[in-house]
């Protein structure tokens, strides 16, 4: 007996329709998955969405953005990212290289949890949708948006400046 192999094409062709409806997303709007996963030791964390691997690396999380170690709440941050990462071996689902040379990635904790999810939750990053392309990110928007409702660590400040505002004021 031999088995037929199916094509992938009604697959794509369904996921393709669905983008469409759902959002009016197509699948080019998404960047192709993962360039694979891998177990990496964390040997240091530069800020909360920088990390050092023991062979050198250095990981950008991909699909947020902390406040930067000098900006209001970025030793929370930071500190969020050490507690959670720091000497422990994670899993990274590599998605892209920056033009820093980092590994632009989704980092899994030990537990399953996924770091930038973490991250969310505790109001210690935004959703960074400039970039945030993959279908996860709409779960993403949800634990954001979930943590600025509760008001919860840099949603508890009056006014706070995303990262990218910081960085272009302090640029000047």
């Amino acid at each position: 007996m031999q088995l037929r192999r199916h094509s992938r094409k009604p697959l794509l062709f369904l996921l393709s329709s669905l983008c469409l409806l759902v959002g009016g997303f197509s699948l080019s709007d998404f960047p192709p998955l993962g360039m694979g996963t891998e177990s990496v030791l964390i040997s240091a964390v530069s800020d909360g969405d920088t990390l050092r691997a023991a062979d050198g690396r250095r990981i950008r999380l991909y699909g947020v953005d902390c406040p930067e170690k000098r900006q209001a709440r970025g030793a929370d941050a930071t500190a969020i990212t050490k507690r959670l990462t720091l000497g422990r071996t994670v899993k990274l689902e590599k998605v892209d290289q920056d033009k820093y040379g980092r590994v632009v990635g989704i980092v899994s904790l030990d537990d399953g949890s996924v770091l930038q999810e973490e991250l969310l939750k505790a109001g210690a990053a935004w959703l960074y949708d400039q970039y945030c392309r993959r279908p996860v990110c709409i779960g993403w928007q949800t634990l954001e948006n979930t943590a600025r409702k509760r008001k919860v660590g840099l949603w508890s400040d009056p006014v706070p400046v995303p990262p990218w505002v910081w960085r272009k004021n302090r640029s000047h």
